[in-house]
């Protein structure tokens, strides 16, 4: 890679980190009005937050202006809002049938988890199915699943071992469900089923006390999940505190001392390389020439660099003429007073034009 390469892939890095310490972990909405839902820690934007900006198992998804969070068994749904200081969450289906989700949700592996559940047994009663047969308590007990039924069947969710025994002899069993639920009584105030969302509730990490205290919640460091409260209030607008700018200063500022001194020294090296031979101050030694014809420069010393390449130097191993390394089976050319040395072919070329030295621009003798 040569040095413009390099000094453009160390520009583009340098940049990436100070993208990276000052702009990482805003505050986002996928819904840009007063209405939308502000992401923050500990949940974060997929494709838009790096992963440090949020805590395992709090991934929320853009979808247009809808945001959704992703639960285990691939199941998304939309979130509705979010307290950060109670540390819960509602969660609705965009398509209408939270029971659908709520049959293959499994929390045992996610950071939520439901204040309570009300355990269900889901049949399905096909044709058709009168509830006045059993008495008015068992009616009672029968919890229609409206987004699950069809023309054609009928989906049940009971809660009560009598009701299941009486169903399974006319109906078929579907599956079990643990439906999320805010009130330990259950259905006895209002049935969950009927409610347009669940809400979700999480321990860890512990943001609800910043919020509360009108603070906001961040990770310590990018490699640990270990969270802190900043020091002082955050307005809404999340702009960059001082602990951001100070450490992107102190990473960006020395990176682009660096690549300014490096393309100081290229620059003048190119200057000095491409420019012509000065005029010479003694003419003896110096003594401006037209060129040297092949016979002369048949006559220089050449060599060829070996197999152990000890002829290779450590403070000479580039010829200056073509700026490329020596290397094993090169032919290498000396010049009479100097010494110096380059690829014969390279020197050859130089001295028909030139006549002098390309290192100290004297003339061979």
């Amino acid at each position: 890679m040569n040095l413009p390469k390099l000094l453009l892939t160390l520009i583009s890095f340098s940049s990436f980190i100070f993208c990276v310490f000052t702009l990482k972990c805003k505050d986002h909405k996928c819904d840009s009005t007063r209405l939308g839902t502000i992401i923050q820690y500990p949940f974060r934007v997929i494709d838009h937050h790096p992963i440090p900006c949020g805590y395992p198992g709090f991934n929320v998804q853009c979808n247009g202006t809808t945001t959704k969070l992703e639960l285990p068994n691939s199941i998304i749904l939309e979130i509705e809002n979010i307290h950060y200081k109670d540390q819960k969450i509602e969660l609705s289906d965009p398509n209408g049938c939270l029971p659908s989700k709520i049959m293959s949700l499994n929390l045992s592996n996610s950071p939520l988890y439901a204040m309570y559940y009300q355990e269900y047994a889901v049949f399905n009663c096909s044709g058709y199915f009168d509830t006045g047969e059993y008495n008015q308590s068992m009616a009672h007990e029968l919890k229609k699943v409206d987004c699950l039924s069809d023309f054609s069947y009928t989906v049940y969710a009971v809660n009560s071992h009598w009701s299941v025994s009486l169903l399974s002899s006319s109906c078929r069993w579907v599956g079990n469900m643990s439906y999320p639920d805010e009130n330990p009584l259950g259905s006895f105030v209002l049935d969950p089923l009927n409610y347009p969302y669940i809400t979700l509730h999480w321990d860890n990490p512990r943001c609800g006390p910043c919020a509360k205290l009108g603070r906001r919640c961040r990770v310590k460091s990018d490699f640990a999940h270990e969270v802190e409260c900043t020091s002082r209030l955050i307005p809404m607008t999340n702009d960059l505190t001082e602990r951001d700018i100070t450490l992107s200063l102190v990473i960006v500022v020395p990176v682009f001392i660096t690549l300014a001194l490096c393309l100081i020294g290229w620059f003048r090296f190119e200057k000095h390389r491409n420019e012509p031979p000065m005029a010479p101050s003694i003419t003896m030694n110096y003594t401006t020439t037209t060129g040297i014809n092949q016979t002369t420069l048949d006559s220089y010393p050449m060599f060829v660099i070996g197999e152990s390449g000890r002829l290779i130097l450590s403070d000479d191993n580039t010829c200056l003429i073509c700026l490329a390394e020596y290397k094993i089976n090169d032919v290498l050319k000396i010049l009479p007073h100097c010494l110096h040395r380059f690829h014969a072919v390279c020197v050859d070329q130089w001295l028909i034009c030139n006549g002098t030295c390309p290192t100290c621009r004297i003339v061979p003798s």
